[in-house]
């Protein structure tokens, strides 16, 4: 995938397609859990939507974080658009969730976190990736108690940080 950075962007990718947008940030979805047909909750993430995950709301958010969120435990959001990537090079990625998170760049899974835990990272290993946009997707659940959600990149040109608002587009 690849973009020319701007206020409007056009994208090409195996054939063209053509999209623009002047604001940054990713689009969530919210979904509330539900216990399974055997009374149990999702040790997982869940299938969005699904019958253990209702849709409550949508919107765009300016970071991967549970600023959005209305809700406190059992729920999962699904985070989706575009990372800029601002020159040819090595990126490493880390996802730090309570509970259970993934994380894909350019549909390819590349940090499995998932799973009922408390706060715990992973991280991606490094990605050679090209100047330009690339599809991202971050899913997250929490069932109860403590929830928390960041999303941290590095690259030798800077150090680790949390993925800004400004490198971030939806689709």
């Amino acid at each position: 995938m690849h973009v020319q950075a701007a206020t409007t962007a056009t994208f090409s990718h195996e054939g063209t397609v053509f999209a623009s947008t002047t604001e940054n940030g990713l689009d969530y979805e919210l979904y509330q859990l539900k216990k399974n047909i055997f009374g149990r909750w999702p040790k997982t993430i869940p299938a969005m939507p699904s019958a253990v995950a209702k849709l409550v709301t949508t919107g765009k958010t300016p970071l991967i974080n549970l600023s959005q969120s209305t809700l406190d435990n059992y729920m999962a959001m699904r985070f989706d658009g575009f990372i800029s990537i601002p020159s040819d090079g090595a990126y490493m990625f880390a996802l730090y969730s309570d509970d259970g998170s993934k994380m894909w760049i350019d549909g390819n899974l590349i940090i499995n976190n998932d799973g009922i835990h408390s706060l715990k990272g992973k991280s991606s290993g490094w990605l050679n990736l090209t100047q330009g946009l690339h599809t991202i997707k971050v899913e997250y659940f929490e069932i109860n108690g403590s929830q928390d959600l960041k999303v941290y990149w590095k690259s030798s040109n800077f150090a680790a940080q949390e993925v800004p608002t400004a490198v971030l587009y939806p689709k």
